[in-house]
């Protein structure tokens, strides 16, 4: 719904949910007692490397360079066929990579074949 009564909706909406929280910040005790570190990551900077031969290589080198170094797949764990296909499709889903459905099973092929 849009308009001038969506809004009428979301305030007693709104209200509620300051009332329940009641807009309460973490006791004190918490945030004495917190304690942040900065770490660094030397994340593999060979994007210039094409990945191992193996079946249907030129689907990963395509589809998978754009986001990720060879050295940094080539070090995951050993993966099944079935986790591997959980990870290209998350890698689609969730991050937004353009991979065309046809090259899926390509790219699953060739992770669980060198990396299983």
């Amino acid at each position: 719904m849009t308009g001038p009564k969506s809004g009428l909706i979301a305030l007693p909406a709104l209200a509620v949910m300051l009332f329940v929280l009641g807009g309460a910040s973490p006791p004190a005790k918490l945030l004495r007692n917190l304690k942040l570190t900065s770490v660094s990551v030397d994340v593999p900077q060979d994007f210039e490397q094409l990945f191992p031969e193996g079946p249907d290589v030129e689907s990963v080198n395509t589809n998978c360079r754009a986001c990720h170094s060879p050295s940094m797949v080539m070090v995951q764990p050993r993966l099944s066929k079935a986790v591997w296909e959980k990870e290209v499709a998350k890698m689609i889903t969730t991050y937004h990579a353009p991979i065309p459905e046809g090259e899926v099973p390509k790219i699953v092929n060739y992770l669980s074949s060198i990396k299983n």
